[in-house]
């Protein structure tokens, strides 16, 4: 298949699966999957872990994480009333919207400048833009 404009025209190459590629990609992934899953679990720092996946060839402790402070932290618990509060809070307070990227970014090859299909685009967001929302998150 080739692409012209917004045409596809079918071309005379018959197209195989590479599933030799297909099964090292899937291999690749499932590893990627279990790390994040490591993570998740593991007492070390999470800075020096991740510093490691990205082969940073002298990981170092942060000391600010949970794991180098030995607690969470956000507590593990929350009260449904005050989850209520916050959630009120935010549908009052937060006026700044984050609209969805409608294009993809530079460094994207032959994607860059191209629309973002609707179905694709993130949802809006918004701004969490001063601290008097802290009394609902660190209860």
């Amino acid at each position: 298949m080739r692409k012209e404009e917004q045409f596809w025209f079918a071309t005379p190459v018959n197209y195989t699966v590479d599933w030799k590629r297909v099964e090292t990609l899937k291999k690749m992934r499932h590893q990627e999957q279990q790390r994040m899953t490591e993570y998740l679990h593991t007492q070390e720092c999470l800075m020096a872990f991740l510093a490691r996946e990205l082969d940073d060839p002298q990981p170092s402790p942060c000391g600010r994480c949970a794991s180098c402070l030995e607690k969470p932290l956000i507590p593990p618990t929350f009260s449904e009333k005050r989850a209520r509060e916050a959630e009120q809070f935010f549908k009052e307070h937060n006026t700044q919207i984050i609209e969805p990227r409608k294009q993809w970014p530079d460094g994207l090859g032959k994607w860059k400048g191209k629309n973002i299909a609707p179905t694709l685009r993130a949802e809006q967001g918004l701004i969490v833009q001063d601290k008097s929302w802290t009394p609902f998150i660190f209860v």
